[in-house]
């Protein structure tokens, strides 16, 4: 196969040969799929079995593997394909309200660097793909592609903030994978997406609200994170209804009418 030339987005190299890189991580998709051949894909309002995945050219070798290490990281993690998850038994849980419970982190065990760098990488990756529409950074782009080249700190007008999957409720959505997409909020923009059991959250603007900030993964002293059913999560609702929507095609609707 002949080589693909051109600008690396991240480190910005002329000229020099790139991947084709994932913008939802290649492992996420082994833990989609399990032991089945087939995942679950719905684009442009069609569900179907598909193996195809959201990938581009954009990165150099060099890139690709820098980002790499913190995915793995991140996988070490999530839930895998039965829906367990080891680092979730290292967490101090309490409970919130009759829904959610908080988890408190030991930063010893837990590299919440590393889990920001990710959702960080996979919301600019989104954005910058041609295929994409759905996020939008305007002005963060090049200041997240400045932290994740590691030339800058984390955003200071951002902040982090992750839902993970309930082990004690049912059902589980650690086989869900959901592409990044933005909401205009009334303070600031929401970038968000689903990956093996966690929903991370990403908020930027120069007005986010002092109530978020306070959830911030990343700015708090204790940091935790949410375990949640995501029964009442608006996000999950607008996932249900869009696959409720959805019209089924191909081998899923004769296996759904057989």
């Amino acid at each position: 196969m002949a080589a693909h030339i051109g600008n690396c987005k991240l480190c910005l190299t002329k000229e020099i040969e790139l991947r084709n890189s994932h913008i939802i991580p290649k492992w996420s998709y082994r833990q989609v799929r399990g032991d089945s051949k087939d995942i679950v894909r719905l684009s442009k309002n069609v569900l179907k079995y598909s193996d195809q995945q959201l990938k581009e050219y954009l990165l150099c070798e060099n890139c690709e593997q820098k980002i790499g290490v913190w995915e793995n990281y991140v996988k070490s993690i999530s839930f895998d394909a039965e829906g367990q998850s080891q680092a979730i038994n290292l967490l101090k849980i309490e409970q919130l309200n009759n829904i959610d419970k908080l988890a408190h982190i030991d930063k010893s065990l837990w590299d919440r660097d590393r889990i920001a760098y990710f959702a960080a990488s996979v919301v600019w990756r989104a954005s910058i793909i041609s295929r994409s529409g759905s996020v939008s950074l305007g002005s963060y782009k090049e200041e997240l592609r400045k932290y994740l080249d590691k030339k800058a700190k984390f955003p200071q007008e951002a902040s982090l903030l992750l839902y993970c999957q309930d082990p004690d409720h049912k059902p589980s959505y650690h086989q869900l994978i959901t592409s990044p997409v933005t909401d205009k909020l009334d303070k600031c923009h929401l970038h968000q997406f689903f990956c093996a059991g966690f929903l991370y959250k990403l908020f930027i603007g120069k007005t986010i609200s002092d109530e978020i900030k306070k959830l911030c993964l990343i700015l708090r002293e204790d940091p935790f994170i949410i375990l949640t059913s995501f029964h009442h999560d608006p996000t999950m609702d607008r996932v249900k209804k869009t696959l409720g929507a959805a019209e089924i095609r191909g081998r899923l609707a004769e296996r759904k009418y057989s």
